[in-house]
């Protein structure tokens, strides 16, 4: 409101100044008075009254000019009043429609800016990459010089940055990836903790947490097994960065928190997964121009600020990472530990092929 008061301002400066010159003009009372006073005086000169007798005439002639003036004076303002009022009804009722439609447009277009900066611009409510969302998200890649992820263990992406997407008609010049730090055993646990705890109750609505020597058991189990996934990912990283480290670049981060989300970040916007009762639900897509998309990837640029260069790593370089990061490696040579973790990889695709059929089509559509 505050943008449109000082275009009124002329608008109200004009009504003003025509109040005062219609109460100035009292051309009415004027003419009353004068035609009032000369046709008494005039009749007594016709009957040729002497002058006192005509000094009294006229000052009866002059009250009675007023009292008319005044009368007449009196009616043309109620009529001009009126049509004052109606000017102004009528200048307001314009200005009106003048604010509302710029306040309109106002909250049309923040309407849009809300609609756009949060709601997504695209829903794939399928939590398996089935064929609309891979179009899409392969048309994306392909035109992007740049893919962010952030998650918990990869399993999925590393097996496409493999396979799948090197048969893309282009690929980005530069991968970031960032992943659960497996040299923490707590963000495991307590991620396992929640899986487990969401499994029981979707079978059992009385469940509670009863943190038995059983269930302990049962998250150290689990916890390994995510931490070990990691490991696998780091290897299938770093063994891709540096194959096709004249292409692109690759760079590994981890972080220390319960992955409540996954982000996909390229040029085009950001797919990003919420975990919600223990499992990832649907992919929402972001405009790359969106606040939401602006969010994550501000988030991401802050927890890649150390980072391993994986195009760069040799093979004892990366033996010495993977050992920082908690991965046993007591008494293996590093021919043994490179070929331990090549079987874990193979292994691994292998499953996703028989857990995902269709991405062998896809695969073998985009050779």
């Amino acid at each position: 409101m505050s943008d449109a008061a000082p275009k009124d301002i002329p608008n109200i400066q004009r009504l003003l100044s025509d109040l005062l010159l219609r109460a100035r003009r009292n051309t009415g009372f004027m003419i009353t008075f004068s035609i009032a006073f000369i046709l008494i005086i005039g009749s007594e000169f016709v009957f040729k009254r002497d002058l006192y007798s005509l000094y009294d005439d006229a000052s009866r002639s002059i009250a009675y000019g007023l009292i008319a003036a005044a009368m007449t004076t009196i009616t043309y303002e109620i009529v001009s009043a009126d049509a004052l009022r109606k000017a102004m009804a009528d200048l307001a009722a314009e200005e009106a429609v003048k604010y509302g439609r710029s306040t309109y447009d106002k909250i049309q277009t923040d309407i849009s800016r809300i609609f756009r900066d949060y709601i997504p611009k695209r829903v794939f409510e399928n939590n398996r990459p089935d064929k609309q969302y891979n179009d899409v998200f392969d048309s994306l890649l392909s035109a992007s010089s740049q893919y962010k992820y952030r998650g918990d263990t990869a399993n999925l992406t590393t097996f496409q940055i493999d396979t799948i997407w090197p048969r893309l008609r282009a690929m980005p010049h530069t991968f970031s990836f960032m992943l659960l730090n497996p040299s923490r055993d707590e963000n495991f646990r307590r991620r396992a903790a929640i899986d487990l705890q969401m499994t029981r109750r979707s079978s059992d609505d009385t469940f509670s947490v009863d943190h038995t020597d059983a269930f302990d058991t049962e998250i150290d189990a689990k916890a390994a097994v995510m931490r070990k996934e990691v490991y696998i990912s780091v290897f299938a990283l770093w063994d891709h960065a540096y194959r096709n480290r004249e292409r692109h670049r690759t760079y590994l981060s981890f972080y220390d928190d319960i992955p409540f989300y996954r982000s996909e970040i390229i040029d085009g916007g950001a797919f990003i997964q919420f975990y919600i009762n223990g499992d990832f639900e649907g992919t929402f897509f972001y405009e790359r121009d969106s606040f939401i998309c602006r969010a994550f990837n501000d988030a991401f640029e802050l927890g890649m600020r150390n980072n391993y260069d994986l195009s760069r790593l040799s093979q004892s370089d990366f033996i010495t990472l993977i050992n920082t990061l908690g991965f046993d490696t007591e008494n293996k040579t590093n021919s043994d530990i490179i070929k331990e973790l090549i079987t874990l990889r193979d292994k691994r695709y292998a499953s996703i092929m028989s857990e995902y059929p269709e991405l062998a089509g896809r695969s073998a559509k985009q050779k």
